[in-house]
Order: structure tokens, then C-alpha cells, then sequence
């Protein structure tokens, strides 16, 4: 992911394949990340993935996904800490909240958004 967010990919004509598939994998981290969540499952490499993201500082002009990605260390590390104790939905954890906001947003952006666009250009060619 980290080639993907590099400015020397922006050539015009890749431009809009690179955001594409950079947005695919963000699409798909984040689905990751809900998962883990949700199942329980082993979060370690995620993690050490997401950490690693966060210290290239290659999301700095990213804003919105740089904080998706904060969002989801912080939750997966409140996980860690809970682990062993009571029995605690990922819900019930203090980013959970904003990370479903973030979910609902990436949909909206990445997801739809790209199908938006794909139909009003083949609405457009007819």
C-alpha cells in the first residue's frame, strides 16, 4: 500500500487506476480490521501494518484515511487491553463509534462513489 500512495505514480493517464486501487486496499484494510473485530481473530500483524503505515508519514496529505488508521490502532490496542478481562463487545470500545462512522463514509466514498461515477460516464457515452 505504501507504493501506492508514492506522488511518482500520479502520471495523468494512471492517475485514476492508482486512486482506485489505493482506495480498493483501504477499502479492504478496513474491512480486515471489522473482522478481526468481530470474530475475535488474531490482530498482530494488522497491527504491526497499521503501525508501520502511520510511521512512513506517507498519509499526511490524507488526511481522512490517516485518521482511519488511528482510529483502528487505538481500537484494536483497547482490544489487547481488554483481553483476559470481561467479555467486551468491540462495539463497547471507545473508537468503535467513529470507526463505524469512518465505515459508513468509506462506503459512501469508495464504494458507491466509484459507482456513481462509473454510471454517469456510461450514462454519458449513450
Amino acid at each position: 500500500m505504501c507504493e501506492i500512495v508514492e506522488d511518482s505514480l500520479k502520471a495523468d493517464k494512471f492517475e485514476s487506476v492508482v486512486k482506485l486501487v489505493r482506495e480498493g486496499c483501504f477499502t479492504a484494510l478496513c474491512s480486515h480490521v471489522l473482522i478481526i473485530m468481530e470474530e475475535n481473530l488474531n490482530f498482530d500483524n494488522i497491527l504491526e501494518f497499521i503501525e508501520s503505515m502511520l510511521k512512513e508519514n506517507k498519509f499526511e496529505h490524507m488526511q481522512f484515511e490517516k485518521e482511519t488508521l488511528i482510529i483502528m490502532r487505538n481500537m484494536i490496542n483497547n482490544r489487547q487491553d481488554c483481553l483476559g478481562k470481561e467479555d467486551k463487545y468491540w462495539e463497547e470500545y471507545p473508537e468503535a463509534r467513529k470507526f463505524t462512522e469512518k465505515l459508513n463514509e468509506i462506503y459512501e466514498r469508495f464504494v458507491l462513489g466509484h459507482y456513481r461515477l462509473a454510471e454517469n460516464q456510461r450514462l454519458n457515452n449513450i
